[in-house]
């Protein structure tokens, strides 16, 4: 008679091998995503320029902002 298995191995590794593979497979999905995202020619040289400094939108904001809500 054969004595019982404690642990089954491979029910084992694969449950530590699950993670592993679904990391790989959001990785390549990010990767995937980001071919043609953010591409130059999207984007004209004044959009770059507007956007580099956020600081420069605030006051629009404000006067956005105050103009809205009335105060």
């Amino acid at each position: 008679m054969s004595t019982p298995r404690l642990i089954d191995w491979p029910y084992v590794i694969g449950l530590t091998l699950l993670p592993v593979a679904l990391e790989a497979v959001l990785l390549l999905a990010g990767k995937l995503q980001r071919i043609g995202r953010y591409a130059p020619a999207y984007f004209s040289r004044s959009t770059g320029t507007a956007t580099t400094r956020p600081g420069r939108s605030s006051p629009t904001r404000k006067r956005l902002c105050k103009t809205v809500t009335g105060s």
